[in-house]
């Protein structure tokens, strides 16, 4: 899918939102490694984690890198836009606002937890 951590372009209305996807191993007393979805528009952002865990699973070699996937649930790729589109429609669900926030951290699990029920 091109360079990792790549920044691409997304469009809502008149917003431009700027996002990149990148694998992060996480330090040693955490275990595990974590896929990490930025979204940015001006100077505000929110990250979006993923850390693996027991029935989540995030690229690792086995899986490709920007993939997450719970049991039982949908695999996502966080290389396709229209993903992005749903976890950024999440996240403001969810509370985060780009006009007033500077860098907030969510959990991505959740977000696709919401967004499975709805």
């Amino acid at each position: 899918m091109g360079r990792r951590g790549r920044t691409r372009r997304l469009r809502v209305g008149s917003d431009l939102y700027l996002w990149s996807v990148r694998h992060v191993h996480a330090p040693d007393e955490e275990p595990g490694c974590r896929e990490v979805l930025t979204i940015r528009r001006g100077r505000a952002g929110v990250r979006i984690l993923f850390p693996a865990g027991p029935g989540r699973f995030v690229g690792d070699g086995l899986v490709p890198t920007g993939t997450v996937m719970a049991a039982g649930g949908p695999t996502v790729n966080l290389h396709e836009p229209r993903h992005v589109r749903t976890l950024l429609d999440g996240a403001r669900a969810a509370g985060w606002d780009p006009d007033t926030a500077w860098i907030t951290d969510l959990d991505g699990w959740s977000l696709l937890e919401r967004h499975a029920s709805t």
